[in-house]
C-alpha cells in the first residue's frame, strides 16, 4: 500500500528516522538518499532487536523497516512490537513482498504504510512525507478502522460470522463461543476460518490486531 502526498512537505533537519534492513547495501543507500532530502537516519539496524532498541530515542519520528529479516513472520511480529512500544512513531515497510494477505496483515500489525522495493526511491519519499505529516497533524496514528478502511470487508461477512467475531473479540474460545451459540466446536470454527478468509486475515495474531482497530477488544 502506498500513500502519497503533495510535494510540498519538507521534513525538518531534526525528523530522525530509523533504517533496518539486513542488506548492508541497502541501509547505506536509503542512508544517503533519505540524508540528502532533508531526513536525519539517526541510526541504521539489521536485526528486530537492534530496531526496537533505536526506536527508544523519543526523537525518532519514523522508522523504515523491511519485513523479513531470517524467517518468514519475524517482520509481522517486529511491526507489533515497534507499535506496542512506541505507539507515536511513524512505522514504514519497505520491502520485497508481493502478497497482498501479507501486506493486510503488516498495515493490521500497526504499520502505517507499504512500500515494495520494486517501486523508485521518489514513491518512497512520498510515502515517509505522508506518514510523517499524518503524525504531525493527528499526533498518534493508530486509530480504530472505520467500515470504509477495511475495504467494506466486514460488510461481506454473515450475521453468524459476525458474532463469532463478536464473541472471540470478548475473549471467547472456539468451544466457549460453541456452547454460548449452541454450535458445534466444528461449525464455529469453520465461520471463523471463513471470516477470516474474507477479511484477508491469515492468522490469529493479524485477527487480533484487526478487532483492536474496530475497537472491539475487551
Amino acid at each position: 500500500m502506498i500513500r502519497a502526498v503533495g510535494s510540498d512537505f519538507a521534513p525538518s533537519k531534526n525528523c530522525r528516522i530509523v533504517i533496518a534492513d539486513d542488506h548492508p547495501i541497502v541501509l547505506i543507500a536509503l542512508s544517503h538518499f533519505l540524508n540528502s532530502h532533508g531526513f536525519t537516519v539517526d541510526a541504521m539496524v539489521s536485526t528486530a532487536d537492534e530496531t526496537c532498541a533505536a526506536i527508544l530515542n523519543p526523537d525518532v519520528q519514523l522508522v523504515i523497516t523491511d519485513y523479513v529479516f531470517g524467517h518468514p513472520g519475524d517482520g509481522l511480529h517486529l511491526v507489533d512490537r515497534l507499535r506496542r512500544l512506541r505507539s507515536d512513531i511513524g512505522i514504514l515497510v519497505y520491502s520485497m513482498v508481493t502478497s497482498a494477505p501479507v501486506i493486510n496483515d503488516i498495515l493490521l500489525a500497526g504499520a502505517n504504510a507499504f512500500v515494495p522495493k520494486t517501486e523508485g526511491t521518489e514513491t518512497l519519499l512520498r510515502a515517509c512525507q505522508n506518514v510523517l505529516k499524518r503524525t504531525a497533524a493527528q499526533g498518534v496514528n493508530f486509530s480504530p478502522l472505520t467500515a470504509t478502511q477495511d475495504g467494506g470487508a466486514f460488510e461481506l461477512l454473515s450475521v453468524r460470522e459476525r458474532e463469532v467475531m463478536r464473541l472471540i473479540a470478548q475473549g471467547m474460545s472456539v468451544r466457549e463461543i460453541g456452547k454460548h451459540l449452541r454450535r458445534s466446536p466444528k461449525t464455529v470454527s469453520v465461520q471463523k476460518c471463513s471470516a477470516m478468509a474474507k477479511l484477508g486475515l491469515r492468522n490469529d495474531l493479524a485477527l487480533s490486531h484487526y478487532l483492536a482497530r474496530r475497537g472491539w477488544l475487551e
